[in-house]
């Protein structure tokens, strides 16, 4: 046991000695995201219709941690986890109809809140300049929000609806950056992110149930600020 222990010892002691050190960056930023989106409707176990695949093309912002260790003096890579949050308008609908009834109009939003959890490395090919990449698992929480006014003679109705629910999926991130100082100082770079995830909506009536289920994968390209620290 002590020869155990004494090995675990100069194992520890020799990467230590031979590492880069502790590597750590946290920031955010915003860019450009464009969602493709697929709506299916069931009603009592019945398929009432699918949207197929759209497109929107949105705005987002993200915020992010890297935190790390590089293993290999001499060898200028860090293995780190990385953790961002980003938040993405993917829907917005405006409708009016007109009725023997009255009018109905109102609006449909619907937002994407991605936060990401997986490992990577980022590795500086030379001082000034660091690119970085991970793969993990996606989690997903869309809320949809629906704001409705009914107008019947000079009755108005008016009241809101917001439903969210979230599941797992993947993804993947890959950046580039200019290093800005030496032991610590900020990064100016770019980002490019893939999320997938699909997502269920349940609901269940005493004389119905519906179910919506929306199959979301978003490509999200930005700009971003950081601090760093590298050991």
């Amino acid at each position: 046991m002590k020869r155990f222990l004494l090995f675990i010892l100069c194992v520890c002691a020799a990467i230590s000695m031979s590492a880069q050190g502790l590597y750590i960056d946290a920031g955010g930023g915003f860019g450009m995201s464009s969602t493709n989106y697929s709506l299916e409707f069931i009603e009592d176990g019945w398929t009432e219709y699918t949207t197929g695949v759209l497109t929107n093309s949105g705005t987002g912002y993200d915020i992010g941690v890297k935190a790390g260790y590089g293993f290999f003096r001499g060898m200028p890579l860090y293995l780190v986890g990385d953790v961002f949050w980003t938040k993405e308008s993917v829907y917005k609908n405006l409708y009016h109809n007109n009725g023997f009834g009255g009018s109905i109009k109102g609006t449909i939003d619907i937002f994407v809140d991605h936060w990401f959890f997986g490992p990577g490395f980022v590795f500086y090919p030379v001082d000034n300049f660091q690119f970085a990449a991970s793969i993990g698992l996606v989690n997903t929480d869309i809320t949809r929000k629906e704001k409705i006014e009914r107008q019947h003679g000079d009755f108005v109705e008016s009241y809101k609806e917001k439903e969210s629910n979230n599941g797992i999926g993947y993804g993947f991130n890959l950046s580039s950056a200019v290093d800005f100082g030496g032991k610590s100082g900020f990064l100016i770079g770019g980002k490019f992110s893939y999320l997938d995830n699909s997502v269920e909506f349940k609901t269940v009536e005493e004389d119905y149930s519906y179910k919506n289920t929306l199959d979301v994968s978003s490509f999200y390209m930005g700009i971003f600020v950081k601090y760093r620290f590298r050991g």
